[in-house]
């Protein structure tokens, strides 16, 4: 009891910031099954979003205290490029949530998400906050919780795949898809697709262990590497399961080409994934109503320049309002959609053009990082995540839990980016 009094006192600030990343996965782990079944629809997704409100501010008081300790000890407090540029892209939420002509929807997000523009601070900071904590132990400790929530839930997904099958066969092909808990099987298809990767990740590891060991380990996620994969099928998600042969390529060649061979393969692969997109998209009847989204956010985008177009193309609608804003201009008519199905609208339409440069920007800094270093798995399937992330929201929309996985990637992958490549303007001043 002594020795563990001793060790509490010596390393507590240690254990306040790994109690950022125990919590964030908590977080990761739990907020699939958030559900309130009396209130369905609706009950799959609000719950959620109130659970990360409430998970992502206990993360940001206690980073922000870490931050304070820190700064005592140190006797100055410095404000880091990092912080600043988090501090940016939160006034540009803030300009596009009260230039908005629908600020009460932008503010508080509308009644089917709650996803306004408090929700997304609050996952912005606490993305943040896991960014200044995260480190290449505790990061094992968010990627097993990734990996054991979607085992749970692909055996929940399994459970409703037998009980269709008991009531009605034919309730399967009639669309009637396996979702878990999460509502619907885009947004489980998009977790089972990272949990995918990551158990791909330790089933590559070289352990320098007795053989025994080595084969229990490689069999153990081998053997989960298929069950993501059945039940993945068992969801009917086109394009997640298109997505999943996506990242198995890149896997694939990561493990038997040097690492600049990769990146050059996927820089190309990048541009040729995006054409099939919207091939896909154009030719597969079943997402007309994408293609209507599509052109009737091009119609939008497209109006003649004055003063009120400049600042829809630089700050957008605000966040939640794409329904209300189809309304205001007369179209896709009769149908309520509140997401473009497609990421890189979401951001454009919500927050316009400005966000959406800081976005790749960053996406670009992790992208020079790799291809200016050696093998770093961590790093590397942590970004392999993130592309794949990225081309399954070519064409689905995701739900909140999808959103955090995202953010908090993107936060790793930055705070693991080698500090050698950094520059004066770098975004990591750790």
């Amino acid at each position: 009891m002594k020795n563990l009094k001793t060790y509490l006192k010596q390393n507590w600030l240690l254990l306040l910031q790994n109690s950022v990343i125990a919590i964030a996965t908590f977080g990761i782990a739990v907020s699939p099954f958030i559900v309130d079944y009396e209130t369905l629809p609706k009950g799959y997704e609000l719950p959620k979003v109130i659970f990360f409100q409430i998970i992502c501010s206990i993360i940001i008081v206690i980073s922000f205290a870490i931050t304070i300790i820190k700064a005592e000890k140190q006797k100055e407090f410095k404000i880091s490029k990092s912080f600043k540029l988090v501090a940016v892209i939160s006034a540009l939420f803030l300009i596009s949530t009260f230039l908005s002509t629908h600020v009460n929807i932008a503010i508080w997000g509308n009644s089917f998400r709650f996803q306004g523009v408090i929700t997304y601070l609050l996952m912005l900071w606490a993305s943040y906050a896991v960014y200044i904590n995260i480190n290449k132990l505790n990061w094992h400790l968010l990627s097993l919780g990734f990996i054991f929530s979607t085992i749970i839930q692909c055996g929940v997904a399994y459970n409703q795949f037998n009980e269709l099958i008991r009531i009605n066969p034919n309730s399967i092909l009639e669309g009637i898809w396996i979702n878990g808990t999460f509502g619907q099987a885009n947004w489980f298809a998009g977790r089972i697709l990272i949990a995918l990767i990551l158990a791909a990740f330790y089933f590559g590891l070289r352990l320098q262990r007795n053989l025994t060991l080595r084969i229990i380990f490689k069999l153990y996620f081998g053997i989960l590497i298929l069950f993501f994969l059945i039940v993945l099928g068992l969801t009917q998600s086109n394009w997640g399961i298109i997505s999943a042969f996506f990242a198995i390529g890149l896997i694939t060649l990561y493990e038997l080409l040097p690492k600049k061979a990769f990146i050059t393969i996927l820089t190309i692969g990048i541009f040729i994934s995006f054409i099939a997109a919207e091939i896909f998209l154009q030719k597969n009847t079943e997402y007309n109503l994408r293609i209507d989204i599509l052109n009737s956010i091009t119609t939008i985008l497209t109006q003649p320049i004055n003063l009120q177009q400049v600042r829809i193309l630089s700050f957008g609608f605000g966040f939640d309002t794409l329904g209300e804003v189809f309304r205001d201009y007369g179209l896709i008519k009769g149908l309520l959609v509140d997401r473009a199905h497609n990421f890189i609208l979401d951001i454009i339409i919500q927050n316009g053009f400005i966000v959406l440069f800081i976005f790749i920007g960053l996406i670009a800094k992790i992208f020079r990082a790799l291809f200016n270093s050696k093998k770093d798995r961590i790093l590397d399937f942590t970004f392999m995540a993130l592309m794949a992330w990225m081309f399954r929201s070519v064409i689905h929309e995701n739900g909140i839990v999808n959103i955090v996985d995202f953010m908090f990637l993107l936060a790793i992958a930055l705070a693991f980016i080698p500090k050698k490549l950094h520059s004066n303007n770098s975004l990591n001043t750790k």
